[in-house]
């Protein structure tokens, strides 16, 4: 296939291990929470935008920069999944390293992270400046990086009072150049890579009637506990949070307090648990193989996605408003 408009932020090999055969022919079931919508299809078809990764359709190949990611994380790293997978444990440091690869590309590309760099960090900064609280020295920092362009020019003020000024006047408000979010996707992509490699990890393996995993357009989630999360790169890096990165419907990394490089058997309520926390921190959609999973409901007792779903139509402030999400989605009484 050639100049693909379709861009896969998950790999359709990583995906298809959630699918109902567990391999890419198989039907996989896909949640929407923004649009309330549900459906199935093959993981070829879902986990993507048309022209996520595009630059300059004009000069430059739209499909550049999924190749060389397919090159040089994906396809290794589907090598590794594949033999995890059959085997049922990790095999090799090199494989953990390869799934460690993964889940930081998969991060540093996802629609979040897009969000954060072109929208959520121009804002903080503008709030920042409006506030007077930016050096000359730190506004030189934003200076020497390239991406930054304001709204009205390509070059940013030179004084950070301008600029003061400027964003007071609402005459200026720094933006994010639109190549940038794609062309950092390598360097994002390392630097999480290096919180990760760092953390000590385990396996969890689903026992046979225990339920099952699910994953999301956002599968490496992060927080302290398991009720309060930050997903950000700071949230990564902190040595209290409890990391998790869905491999399977059976499978699942995990980096936690317990003694690490072990396989650890996954019960009903840590999956449920887990599956809880893949919903909330997704960037709105889920993935699974269509047979009803185990959550936590808003009082700690496991209940399941189905009735999960029924609240989720019943209760319209139960829905995330655009981007935001709340910790009300699990908050509701009615939700048991």
């Amino acid at each position: 296939m050639s100049d693909p408009k379709y861009h896969h932020i998950i790999p359709s090999s990583y995906l298809s291990g959630f699918s109902e055969s567990g391999t890419k022919s198989g039907q996989l079931h896909v949640f929407n929470l923004f649009r309330g919508t549900r459906y199935h299809t093959k993981s070829d078809n879902t986990g993507g935008k048309k022209h996520f990764y595009n630059i300059n359709p004009e000069t430059e190949d739209p499909a550049i920069f999924e190749k060389i990611m397919a090159n040089k994380i994906e396809n290794p790293a589907n090598i590794a999944l594949s033999e995890i997978r059959h085997r049922r444990t990790m095999t090799s440091p090199k494989y953990f390293q390869r799934i460690l690869s993964l889940a930081a590309m998969i991060y540093a590309r996802s629609e979040y992270s897009r969000f954060l760099a072109t929208i959520y960090i121009p804002r903080k900064i503008h709030k920042l400046l409006l506030n007077g609280e930016v050096t000359q020295d730190q506004w030189k920092t934003y200076l020497s990086d390239r991406k930054w362009i304001s709204n009205e020019s390509s070059s940013l003020p030179s004084d950070v009072n301008e600029a003061i000024d400027l964003a007071r006047e609402e005459k200026f408000f720094p933006k994010v150049m639109p190549t940038a979010s794609v062309a950092q996707i390598f360097e994002n992509s390392d630097q999480i890579f290096q919180l990760l490699i760092k953390r000590q990890w385990s396996m969890l393996i689903v026992k046979e009637g225990n339920g099952h995993f699910i994953t999301s357009n956002l599968p490496l989630t992060s927080g302290e506990g398991w009720q309060t999360h930050r997903n950000d790169q700071e949230g990564l890096a902190n040595p209290k949070s409890i990391l998790v990165f869905p491999l399977d419907k059976k499978m699942a990394l995990i980096s936690w307090e317990r003694e690490p490089w072990y396989n650890y058997t996954a019960e009903t309520n840590l999956i449920a648990l887990i599956n809880a926390r893949t919903l909330m921190r997704s960037w709105g959609e889920i993935y699974w193989d269509g047979s009803n999973f185990p959550l936590i409901d808003a009082n700690g007792v496991v209940s399941s996605f189905e009735r999960y779903y029924e609240d989720f139509n019943s209760y319209p402030e139960m829905r995330p408003e655009g981007f935001s999400f709340s910790d009300k989605l699990f908050n509701m009484p009615e939700f048991k």
